[in-house]
């Protein structure tokens, strides 16, 4: 009898060894594993949902990601909505807000299907003295619905007046703007605080802010410049409610460059000597690679004063002056000018004597 068992035991053994096995050898024999649920390939929820309270609305901003599969493309985005008091919610002021209510917006009526990029859409029934709440929420072709996004909250109110009398001091590689203050509402009321002011710039890199909080003085000295680049500048005044920006009407654009005022370096080691045909001068060019050329100056006393020989700029570091007399003594000096005009100071003075 004990034999049986032992023989019992030892079969049971090799039985579970052998499940082991073929347990282990499944992922190896080409059995696939289920398919994934349909809410595990559903839309990523958006991380990026903005909203800003502009004249017209409130406008809102989130990005849509690409797919490479047409059953992934993103179809539509439910904008889910609410507009509170500016206090919060009467019944619970610090609770989030449920948002029942939705707007689809049509993805491909900005986006190209299956394309990357950013939708932005206007909420033109935001009411006034309000804050607008929003959150969104992506669908596939498919229908999949993604997580709903995050809150991007908006207050709505009557904006400032937009600034007037902008005006630009075109500097050495920047430009100074001022415009005057702004007091009063949209709606001819004076304001209940000073405004801020963001400003905005418009060059080869699209239009975009030059501040990110808004500024306390109606000033702002932009030194990002590309010098010679023309630019287009305007200005608009926002109020901050609870945290939100309230922004108004831009003023016009006003034009502007940034001016090179910086002159090059003065050429250096200058020398000359007697030929029977002239004078010959050569020196060490301007290391600056704006330089449009040289011009050269002769006296015939070294204190001056000195008289310009070329009346356009030299290309080259080389000149022969033909206008010598035999046995007169000439001071010379070279002075670099770059292409916006500048003039260097002028190189150390040579004296070469016309010989025979």
């Amino acid at each position: 009898m004990a034999g049986k068992l032992m023989m019992w035991a030892a079969l049971r053994g090799l039985v579970l060894v052998a499940l082991v096995i073929v347990a282990a050898g499944l992922p190896g024999c080409g059995v696939k594993s289920p398919p994934l649920a349909s809410t595990m390939v559903a839309p990523m929820p958006v991380a990026d949902l903005k909203a800003r309270a502009v004249a017209e609305g409130v406008e809102l901003s989130f990005s849509v990601p690409g797919e490479e599969n047409p059953n992934f493309f993103i179809r539509e985005a439910r904008l889910y909505y609410g507009y509170l008091p500016i206090t919060g919610d009467p019944e619970c002021p610090p609770c989030p807000p449920r948002l029942r209510d939705y707007r689809v917006l049509d993805v491909a009526s900005q986006l190209k299907p299956g394309e990357a990029g950013k939708f932005t859409y206007l909420d033109r029934q935001a009411p006034m003295d309000m804050t607008a709440v929003y959150r969104v929420q992506l669908v596939d072709a498919r229908g999949r619905a993604g997580r709903e996004s995050g809150y991007a909250r908006a207050v709505r109110a009557t904006p400032p007046q937009a600034p007037t009398g902008l005006k630009i001091l075109e500097g050495d590689g920047q430009v100074r703007l001022t415009w005057q203050p702004v007091v009063s509402l949209a709606d001819g009321r004076q304001a209940p605080e000073p405004p801020g002011y963001i400003l905005y710039r418009k060059g080869p890199d699209g239009e975009r802010a030059l501040n990110e909080r808004p500024l306390t003085k109606p000033e702002l000295v932009d030194k990002s410049l590309t010098v010679g680049q023309l630019y287009r500048y305007r200005v608009a005044a926002v109020r901050e409610i609870n945290g939100s920006l309230v922004e108004g009407q831009p003023g016009p654009w006003v034009s502007a460059s940034a001016l090179d005022q910086t002159a090059p370096s003065p050429p250096s080691g200058l020398v000359g000597a007697s030929f029977p045909d002239g004078i010959y001068l050569r020196f060490t060019p301007s290391p600056e690679p704006d330089t449009a050329g040289y011009f050269v100056e002769r006296a015939t006393v070294k204190a001056g004063p000195f008289t310009r020989l070329n009346a356009n700029p030299l290309a080259e570091n080389t000149f022969v002056d033909k206008a010598v007399k035999l046995g007169s003594v000439y001071h010379y000096r070279v002075l670099a000018v770059d292409e916006a005009g500048n003039l260097s100071q002028p190189s150390p003075a040579v004296e070469v004597k016309q010989q025979p």
